[in-house]
């Protein structure tokens, strides 16, 4: 594996800082790969939507049964991310 100079990571034992194994090119591949748009072909662009759907009737569900304070708004925040996610998993390539 590659290293760039100045890549550390603490170390979990001490914290002294050590170099990373760190694959450079793998790590800009994944943030290029993240970072950028990725129009849906009809069927991908059909299955997020389904996922969409199937996450605000959950949230509808969360809103319905519980109440309102931290639980709900934490709930709440968790399912949107969790819904970001399953919708890039879907349309990234």
């Amino acid at each position: 594996m590659s290293h760039r100079p100045g890549c550390e990571a603490p170390n979990s034992t001490n914290g002294n800082l050590i170099p990373c194994t760190c694959d450079h090119r793998t790590i800009v591949e994944r943030v290029r790969r993240d970072f950028t748009y990725h129009q849906p072909d009809a069927a991908t662009s059909q299955a997020a939507h389904r996922m969409r759907d199937y996450f605000l009737a959950l949230a509808e569900e969360i809103v319905d049964h519980v109440p309102n304070g931290r639980e709900q708004a934490n709930a709440l925040t968790r399912l949107e991310e969790a819904m970001m996610h399953a919708i890039a998993g879907i349309v990234r390539p």
